[in-house]
């Protein structure tokens, strides 16, 4: 008989076989954990295709057959969001996944609620991993395993100023006009032996007051 979840049961005909295309390893373990994910509950389900994908990454051998399967359980957990209902079909050792029911519009401002929310639900998991990852990116700048910090590298322009600057800032602030000096040798340089030249010249219509460059832009090449 076939196993599905317990909370909706679309009609035999509903369900279509869900067979990715994966080899040796890669297709076995994937029935195998397919056929456990029919049994469990919303929460257990994530995990499991968290394990899964996180098996594919850190897997070796066959570079294609690994993104493939990790592309195979994204793309069942968003089917799951979204409310597709899977099943394992014991007659013919299927997996199977059948459609949600039928849209139906809502009609009265508790309908409409509803409606909201559930689309709340199906992109919530997908904002918390977005939300997990700019945090881990976040600590990995702010404390990473070897070298400076982001935050050493970062000072506004009271601290930089300040008399009583900090060594990190006086190291920043020494680099800062060196690579200024650098860039001011380099158009020196430039100028002196006429490796550039002014093509265009443009003026801005709406200059009010006298500026050092006049209000130009010039284009070189």
């Amino acid at each position: 008989m076939p196993v599905t979840s317990p909370t909706y049961r679309p009609a035999d005909f509903a369900y279509e076989p869900f067979r990715p295309a994966l080899q040796e390893r890669f297709l076995a373990r994937f029935y195998q954990a397919a056929r456990t994910l029919v049994h469990q509950a919303e929460d257990q389900r994530e995990e499991t295709i968290r394990t899964e994908v996180e098996w594919a990454i850190s897997s070796q051998g066959n570079p294609r057959q690994q993104a493939l399967y990790q592309a195979v359980w994204l793309l069942l957990r968003d089917l799951l969001h979204v409310g597709w209902t899977p099943r394992w079909n014991e007659v013919t050792a299927t997996f199977e996944v059948a459609p949600p029911p039928p849209y139906e519009k809502p009609r009265n401002q508790a309908a409409i609620q509803a409606h909201k929310q559930g689309r709340r639900d199906v992109m919530a998991p997908e904002r918390h991993t977005r939300l997990v990852q700019a945090a881990e990116f976040i600590q990995r700048m702010e404390a990473p395993s070897r070298g400076l910090p982001i935050t050493a590298l970062l000072a506004d322009g009271v601290q930089l100023e300040a008399p009583t600057a900090q060594p990190d800032n006086v190291v920043v602030r020494a680099a800062f006009k060196h690579l200024l000096s650098n860039i001011q040798r380099a158009i020196n340089d430039i100028n002196a032996e006429g490796l550039c030249t002014p093509i265009m010249l443009f003026r801005s219509t709406t200059q009010r007051r006298i500026k050092p460059h006049g209000g130009n832009t010039q284009v070189w090449r």
